[in-house]
C-alpha cells in the first residue's frame, strides 16, 4: 500500500492480486479537495499519480468535482471543472462504473439542500473487460454527508 498526502488531495494506492487468476491491479482511492484553487493540481497529480503504472486501475472516492449538470439538483453549474475531470478521465482511458440505490452521493445540511454527485468509481476498460460485471452500490447515509459505495467486482 502506498500513501500520498498532498495539499491537494489525498491518493492511497494499492496493489492488489487477484487469488483465483493472479490478475494485478492498482485500487486507488481519492479524496479531492473542494476548495476551486486546488482543484486544478489535484488533477494535475491524478495524471501523474495514474500514469505511473502500467497495471490495471480502478479510480474511487470523493473527487469534489461533478461531471455533468444533472448530477446537481439546483442550477448554478460551472463547466470548468466537469470539463477538466472528462478530460482527464478521457486521457486516462477510464469509464465510470454506474452508480444504482440513488442518483446524489452528497448533501449539505441547510434548509434548502443541495445535492451532488462527488463520489463515484472509474476504471480502466482492462479491468471493466476483465471483470464485466462490477458493480458500484450506495449504501445507507446515516453519519457522513456522504453516501458510501460498495464496490464489488466479478
Amino acid at each position: 500500500m502506498m500513501w500520498v498526502t498532498l495539499r491537494k488531495g489525498i491518493f492511497n494506492r494499492f496493489k492488489l492480486r487477484h487469488k483465483e487468476d493472479d490478475f494485478k491491479f492498482n485500487l486507488i482511492a481519492v479524496y479531492g479537495p473542494a476548495q476551486a484553487d486546488r482543484k486544478s493540481n489535484f488533477l494535475s497529480e491524478l495524471v501523474r499519480v495514474c500514469s505511473k503504472d502500467t497495471l490495471p486501475m480502478v479510480i474511487g472516492g470523493d473527487f469534489n468535482i461533478i461531471r455533468r449538470p444533472y448530477e446537481k439538483n439546483i442550477d448554478n453549474f460551472n463547466d470548468r471543472w466537469p470539463f477538466l475531470f472528462n478530460a482527464v478521465i478521457d486521457a486516462l482511458n477510464l469509464r465510470e462504473i454506474e452508480l444504482t440505490g440513488r442518483k446524489f452521493t452528497w448533501a449539505n445540511n441547510v434548509p434548502n439542500q443541495t445535492f451532488e454527485k462527488l463520489d463515484r468509481v472509474l476504471a480502466c476498460t482492462d479491468f471493466e473487460s476483465k471483470y464485466a460485471l462490477t458493480t458500484v452500490h450506495t449504501l445507507s447515509r446515516e453519519i457522513s454527508d456522504h453516501t458510501p459505495l460498495l464496490f464489488l467486482y466479478k
